[in-house]
């Protein structure tokens, strides 16, 4: 599913086969810690909504067979993501959006000024 709200992250579909972008996967390491620490759940398009506990009955599978989980994410900065999301930023890396790139570091900045924030 393709979705470009300012609320989704990486909600693409790659039609290339996967490549690692090793650098990509070094740099972003803090990305694939604030999915797995994420709140699981569905995003509904139509309403803009997220439901928290709640689960798809199917998965998505990547080009290259990759298989998401059978929910999304919530992020910390409200924005909303896919179990995929770490994987296209590493193995599909020339085909992200330059407006996911932008949403990328507005979290990045999020993560880091709540993160000092805290201390």
């Amino acid at each position: 599913m393709i979705l470009t709200t300012h609320l989704s992250l990486l909600y693409i579909e790659p039609r290339n086969n996967p490549k690692l972008c090793e650098e990509i996967d070094r740099k972003f390491q803090w990305f694939k810690t604030i999915i797995e620490d994420g709140i699981k759940g569905t995003y509904i398009d139509e309403s803009n909504m997220f439901v928290e506990r709640s689960y798809y009955v199917g998965v998505h599978v990547c080009v290259c067979g990759a298989e998401s989980a059978t929910y999304d994410v919530l992020l910390p900065n409200r924005m909303i993501t896919n179990t995929l999301a770490y994987h296209y930023l590493v193995y599909h890396t020339d085909e992200i959006p330059r407006a996911d790139w932008d949403k990328l570091e507005q979290l990045k900045m999020y993560i880091d000024l709540n993160i000092i924030g805290d201390m």
